[in-house]
């Protein structure tokens, strides 16, 4: 019996839920002894075809809960882990906040200014760096960037 409090986690293919949604006959498995540590349970949902069996989706089963998780900037995906994962501290890469950052560049239409004039590219690096500064001085040097950053423009 699946409650609120365990997850399981699926995985398959298209090529994999075609094949399962074309079977006539489906077997289904899950075992205890055999799977990873980090899960309670593996599970697997096989189709039926040519007289083989064929695995098409793979579970997992996770009762207990992550203390920390990392994940992109996805808003529909922070949104879900703050809601199921209440209480777990919940971050981003690095990797994923220059991604988010430059994605923001390109939507207000500044890639071109950033590829081809290096002080708006220092600059736009600049406030990339913030996140690896200690967190009581991010404010007061984010303050400092904008306001050179204005110094610069009025150039």
């Amino acid at each position: 019996m699946i409650t609120r409090r365990q997850r399981i986690l699926l995985f398959a293919s298209r090529e994999q839920l075609k094949m399962l949604l074309g079977a006539d006959t489906i077997l289904m498995d899950g075992t205890f002894s055999t799977c990873p540590s980090m899960f309670d349970q593996v599970y697997t949902i096989h189709a039926v075809k040519y007289d083989q069996s064929f695995p098409c989706v793979f579970g997992v089963k996770i009762s207990s809960y992550a203390d920390a998780i990392m994940s992109d900037f996805e808003p529909a995906l922070i949104t879900v882990i703050a809601a199921e994962f209440v209480g777990a501290t919940h971050s981003s890469c690095y990797f994923h906040f220059t991604q988010a950052v430059y994605r923001a560049i390109q939507r207000v239409g500044l890639s071109t200014s950033y590829n081809n004039d290096n002080d708006i590219k220092h600059s736009c690096r600049k406030l990339m760096a913030l996140a690896l500064l200690p967190e009581p001085i991010i404010e007061d040097t984010y303050d400092e960037l904008l306001a050179a950053m204005s110094i610069e423009i009025k150039k």
